[in-house]
């Protein structure tokens, strides 16, 4: 195995242990959702989307996250067991809090590309199915061993920035991949339809039905071109009406002040009495890397109460 040195994970919280910087102030003990706190009370639904930094449960968003045999566990929407999950994975979780313990009942690994390389790797860039994809500094590599070369089945997790770039928290080898896919937003450049850029052929359906209205696509690569078997919406905030809140990792571009800013697919506003840690709300931000809580407005928009611009393992700038 060979792995990115990964800079220091955040502190990994129970629920009511109190806000955190490193946690990105997401505690608070028995708060409603809107007062403050962002987890609420026993019984509170709460979405939780982000990296994750460790075990012993489940560190997502520096919130320890337990999970028992009965939770569910996908990866892109298929059943799958505990095993999968791996340090670096981008994951969406739905989670049920009890007294200060938030359980996670529903554990989705998003990959947000699965198939071939495409070039071999130099200085931290990849390329899959003809993406580029950069490494995060904290991303994790995983190669069982022997370099990866192009033509090597891989899956990729970690985040879009807007305008489609893929940020790796984590590549790994995947042998057994029998089919390829792609998350991302519906394009047609030069009338070609695809997704964030990547060529494919088929019907393209119910990327309307995601909150952030990006799709899943699923199929065969045949080098050129992903040829559609299936397709689903976006498995990241698939939870959107059932939660009271979202904790959300997330890369932004924009201004908070004018409604400029996006990320993960949804437009960012500040709550009326937002917090805002390590910016303002005039800063122009460029792919930087945030924790935010919040809520999902019926309009779609991401409405933040707390954003914290302060994470390690920021994206290096793209020339």
């Amino acid at each position: 195995m060979a792995l990115v040195p990964a800079q220091a994970a955040p502190v990994c919280v129970d629920a009511g242990q109190g806000p955190s910087a490193e946690a990105g102030g997401v505690g608070g003990t028995g708060h409603a959702p809107g007062e403050g706190g962002g987890i609420g009370g026993t019984g509170a639904r709460l979405g939780v989307v982000g990296v994750i930094t460790g075990f012993g449960s489940l560190c997502v968003n520096g919130l320890r996250l337990q999970y028992d045999s009965s939770a569910r566990i996908s990866e892109n929407g298929r059943d799958t067991g505990a095993q999968a999950l791996a340090v670096g994975q981008f994951v969406s979780v739905e989670v049920e809090r009890t007294g200060d313990a938030l359980l996670a009942r529903d554990i989705g690994i998003v990959q947000l590309l699965e198939g071939p390389l495409s070039a071999s790797p130099e200085g931290g860039r990849f390329e899959v199915m003809g993406q580029p994809v950069r490494l995060l500094p904290d991303a994790q590599v995983q190669d069982g061993g022997r370099p990866l070369q192009p033509g090597d089945p891989v899956k990729v997790s970690g985040m879009r920035a807007p305008g489609g770039l893929v940020h790796a928290s984590r590549i790994e080898r995947a042998p057994a991949l029998e089919l390829a896919s792609v998350i991302g937003d519906v394009s047609h450049d030069n009338d070609v339809p695809g997704i964030d850029g990547l060529p494919v052929e088929g019907a393209l359906g119910e990327a309307a039905e995601s909150p952030t209205r990006q799709l899943l696509a699923r199929g065969r690569w045949d080098g050129r071109v992903l040829r559609i078997l299936e397709t689903r919406m976006d498995p990241s905030l698939r939870f959107a009406d059932r939660v009271n809140n979202v904790v959300l990792e997330a890369l932004v571009s924009g201004r908070l002040d004018d409604g400029s800013l996006n990320g993960c697919g949804l437009q960012v506003v500040g709550a009326a009495a937002a917090r805002l840690r390590g910016l303002a709300a005039s800063d122009l931000l460029d792919v930087r890397r945030v924790r935010m809580t919040g809520h999902i407005a019926p309009d779609g928009r991401f409405v933040a109460e707390e954003l914290d611009a302060r994470l390690r393992g920021q994206p290096e700038p793209v020339r």
